[in-house]
């Protein structure tokens, strides 16, 4: 019912106990889009029971295409035949990446998001600050800003971004060594 052109499993955790399973999955597919995700979660969960939870990255084979360069650390760990599950029959897509050194864009897009928060971050130094409801946004932005250097920097990825709520359940599910050592369980939810 989604028309997906592939699926690939980039993690998964299973606990036998509870038959309670969990996994992060990347879906291409040129009809469905990611503020479809909550959808397509809910509906899994749903239909397992509760038994299946997901984490999904969401994707056109177009959108695949124009940032392959960018994505060339993503593509080669994750998307191998060892992780696809589904291939749609006549689904064709430049599979020949162009090898290149990704550490000069991987420092880039760091320092792109430090620049971006730093004057942010240097504002909310100020001594007797008065807060403001705009203070929110711009935590907002920070916090935004940071995950998605942290997801390049881990796994050079840059997800479509909806939600801060979404960003967070992909710093979870993609980097979760991280996300325990910067935050709290308890303040995750």
């Amino acid at each position: 019912h989604y028309k997906l052109g592939a699926v690939y499993v980039l993690g998964k955790t299973g606990n036998t106990n509870n038959k309670a399973y969990s996994f992060n999955l990347l879906l291409l597919s040129d009809k469905l889009n990611i503020q479809q995700h909550d959808a397509v979660v809910r509906n899994v969960s749903n239909h397992f029971k509760g038994r299946v939870q997901l984490c999904c990255l969401i994707h056109s084979t177009h959108w695949l295409q124009k940032h392959q360069k960018q994505l060339h650390g993503f593509i080669s760990k994750y998307m191998v035949s060892e992780n696809r599950v589904y291939l749609k029959n006549n689904l064709v897509y430049n599979d020949t990446l162009q090898l290149f050194e990704n550490t000069t864009q991987l420092q880039t897009y760091w320092q792109q998001r430090l620049n971006y928060i730093e004057p942010l971050f240097v504002a909310f130094q100020q001594r007797d600050l008065v807060y403001r409801h705009g203070h929110i946004l711009l935590l907002k932005n920070i916090f935004q800003h940071l995950v998605l250097a942290l997801l390049y920097q881990h796994m050079h990825y840059v997800p479509s971004i909806y939600s801060c709520r979404y960003l967070m359940h992909l710093f979870q599910a993609f980097a979760p060594d991280v996300c325990q050592k910067c935050i709290a369980s308890e303040d995750i939810t």
